[in-house]
């Protein structure tokens, strides 16, 4: 069976559903608004991008350049390189000089690591003697302090 209703309920529904779509239209004009920053946010993401592709195209355009100058370095290495094949002999004799001071070099920093060693050793026995040194003068002002002490009480 069908109830009737009455003007002030269909009055209410009305009201609650107005309410209802009032909250939902709402909704959507906060989504809208979002949507709206989002949408400058992608078009500030394009214009960067434009950005980007002007870089790149004058980035392409540099390395045209820079290819063309290491075209005509690469001719002048090549004729560079003609006037060093006589030098290989030289260069190898220079190579076993400098073989010999590495060596030498070698054994100069094996005495700079010994005498590293003896330093750091040196530095310990100094280090302990100071420490000793320190204690004793230490023991000796405590001693100083302490017959101090005893004279002011005869006095």
């Amino acid at each position: 069976m069908r109830e009737a209703w009455t003007d002030e309920r269909l009055d209410d529904l009305n009201t609650k559903v107005g309410e209802g779509f009032a909250q939902v239209d709402h909704r959507f004009e906060r989504v809208d608004k979002r949507f709206e920053q989002v949408d400058r946010r992608f078009e500030e993401v394009d214009r960067r991008f434009e950005q980007v592709d002007q870089r790149f195209e004058q980035v392409d355009k540099r390395f045209g350049e820079v290819d063309e100058r290491l075209a005509v370095i690469d001719k002048r290495l090549d004729r560079v390189e003609l006037r060093l094949e006589g030098f290989d002999e030289r260069l190898g004799q220079v190579n076993e000089r400098f073989g010999q001071l590495g060596e030498r070099l070698g054994r100069i920093e094996d005495q700079f690591v010994t005498m590293n060693e003896q330093l750091g050793r040196t530095n310990d026995r100094f280090h302990a003697m100071y420490s000793a040194l320190i204690a004793g003068l230490f023991a000796v002002v405590a001693a100083l302090f302490g017959m101090v002490g005893v004279l002011a009480t005869q006095l």
